[in-house]
C-alpha cells in the first residue's frame, strides 16, 4: 500500500503542488512511487518527504530502488529532501548518493531523521566526496542511533566543512549511544572553521554510561573554542591556512558539561574573544561534584568571561540542575556591565531568586542600553524610553542615567 497524503491520484495531485509526502513499505510500491515522481505534475515539486520503512531490508542494488532515487534527484526544482521514519531504519548510502549527486545545483536542505546509514568504506568515500562537491546544500540534519562501521562521524564532519554553501548542521544521537565512532577534536575544529557555516547544533542524549564519548568533552570543547576564539589573527602578509580561517559561526548548541579545567578555560577564552557568535546554548546533564559548592564551582567563570563579550545576544543553559544562589549572583554581576545580551536562560530559571533583577537588565539591553557607550542623540534616548514605556524600573534607570532628558532644552 502506498500513502501519499492523497496526492498520488491524478485528480488530487495539483499540478502546482510544492510538497509531496510518500510512504512505502513493500517492494511493489516502488514502481508506483517512481511513477509519481516522474509524472508531469511532479515538475513543480520543491519538497519531498519520504517514509520508506522496511524497503531496505532487500539488496540496495535492486534496480527499482535505484530508479526511485534517481527520479528523486532528477526533480527539476527539488529544494528540500526529508527522510522521516517512525522508527530507526537503515538507509543504504549508495542510494542517498544517487539522489544527492543528481541534485547538486538545486537541493538546499537534506534531513535524515531516525536513519541509520549503511554501506562499505568505498561507498561512504563516494558519499563524502559528493557532499564536498555539492554546490547548493545549505542545511544538513542527521539524527541516528547507528551507522555501519564503514562510516565515521569524523569523516562526515570534515566533508561538511568543505561543502561550499553549507550554513547549518544538526547532529543528534538517539538513546545515548555513539552511532559513528569516537568523535575527534580535530574534526570538530575543522567543521567550526568552515568558511560558510553559521549554525552548529550538536545535541546528544545521555542516559547510559557508555555514552561518554558522545559528549563534547574537554577535547572537543577546546577544539571548538580554538576555532571560535579571535585571539590569533593571521598576519596579512602570510597566506591563509586552514587552522587560521576565522569561524563564521553565529549560533552553536552543544552538550558540554561537566567539563574539566581545560574545557572550562577554553570555553571562557571563546566567550571573551569571539565576535561572530550571536547565540550560544549549552545542555547540562549534571554539574558534577566540583560544581556543588561555591568554593569549587567553575560555572561562574562563564559569567565572568561574558563581561568582556560585546556581540553575543543569547546565552542559554538547559537542564534540570538547580543552580546555587552564588551562580545567580555571578550572572547578575555580569549583566550589570554586559549591554549586549538580550536572552539569558539558566536551567530552571523560573525559580531563580534573582530572576526579576536579571530580567530588568535584559529589558534594558533590549531597549538599547548600548547607547550609554555611544554618542547617542536626544532622539535615540527618547526612542529607548518609548520601548520601555510599560516598565517603570527601566524608565527610572534611563532618566537617572541621563537626567537632561527631563530638561526642556
Amino acid at each position: 500500500m502506498v500513502t501519499t497524503t492523497a496526492l498520488l491520484r491524478r485528480k488530487d495531485f495539483a499540478p502546482h503542488s510544492c510538497l509531496l509526502e510518500l510512504t512505502a513499505v513493500h517492494d511493489a510500491d516502488v514502481a508506483q512511487l517512481k511513477a509519481t515522481l516522474t509524472g508531469r505534475a511532479s515538475t513543480s515539486l520543491e519538497e519531498v518527504k519520504l517514509d520508506l520503512s522496511g524497503l531496505f531490508q532487500q539488496n540496495h542494488r535492486n534496480k527499482k530502488l535505484r530508479k526511485l532515487f534517481k527520479a528523486l534527484g532528477d526533480l527539476p526544482h527539488l529544494k528540500t529532501l526529508r527522510f522521516h521514519y517512525g522508527m530507526m531504519e537503515r538507509l543504504p548510502i549508495p542510494l542517498l548518493t544517487i539522489a544527492l549527486s543528481l541534485s547538486t545545483e538545486k537541493l538546499e536542505i537534506l534531513e535524515l531523521n531516525q536513519v541509520n546509514l549503511t554501506g562499505t568504506p568505498p561507498e561512504f568515500e563516494v558519499f563524502w566526496e559528493t557532499l564536498r562537491r555539492h554546490a547548493s546544500l545549505q542545511v544538513f540534519s542527521f539524527s541516528s542511533s547507528g551507522c555501519s562501521s564503514a562510516g565515521s562521524v569524523n569523516q562526515l564532519l570534515r566533508a561538511l566543512a568543505e561543502t561550499p554553501k553549507l550554513e547549518k548542521v544538526v547532529l543528534y544521537s538517539h538513546d545515548g549511544k555513539c552511532p559513528w565512532g569516537r568523535l575527534e577534536g580535530t574534526a570538530v575544529e575543522s567543521l567550526c572553521r568552515s568558511e560558510t557555516l553559521q549554525d552548529l547544533q550538536h545535541l546528544v542524549l545521555y542516559d547510559s554510561s557508555d555514552a561518554i564519548h558522545n559528549f563534547f568533552t574537554d577535547e572537543h570543547t577546546s577544539a571548538m573554542a580554538r576555532a571560535l576564539s579571535n585571539n590569533n589573527p593571521q598576519p596579512l602578509q602570510q597566506p591563509l591556512q586552514q587552522n587560521n580561517i576565522q569561524s563564521q559561526l553565529e549560533e552553536v548548541m552543544i552538550s558540554c558539561w561537566p567539563l574539566g579545567r581545560q574545557g572550562v578555560d577554553a570555553l571562557c577564552q571563546m566567550l571573551r574573544t569571539n565576535t561572530s557568535l550571536l547565540k550560544c546554548t549549552m545542555v547540562v546533564y549534571e554539574l558534577g561534584h566540583d560544581n556543588n559548592t561555591q568554593e569549587t564551582c567553575t560555572m561562574p567563570e562563564l559569567a565572568t568571561a561574558l563581561q568582556s563579550n560585546t556581540t553575543l545576544q543569547s546565552f542559554e543553559i538547559h537542564g534540570s540542575t538547580e543552580l546555587g544562589k552564588w551562580l545567580e549572583e555571578a550572572f547578575l554581576i555580569m549583566m550589570q556591565s554586559n549591554y549586549t545580551l538580550t536572552t539569558l536562560k539558566l536551567c530552571q530559571d523560573e525559580a531563580l531568586f534573582l530572576r526579576p533583577f536579571l530580567q530588568f537588565y535584559l529589558a534594558l539591553n533590549k531597549a538599547g542600553r548600548k547607547l550609554l557607550d555611544q554618542n547617542a542623540t536626544r532622539e535615540d534616548w527618547v526612542s529607548a524610553l518609548i520601548r520601555v514605556r510599560q516598565d517603570l524600573s527601566c524608565i527610572f534607570y534611563f532618566l537617572s542615567t541621563n537626567p537632561l532628558l527631563c530638561s526642556n532644552r
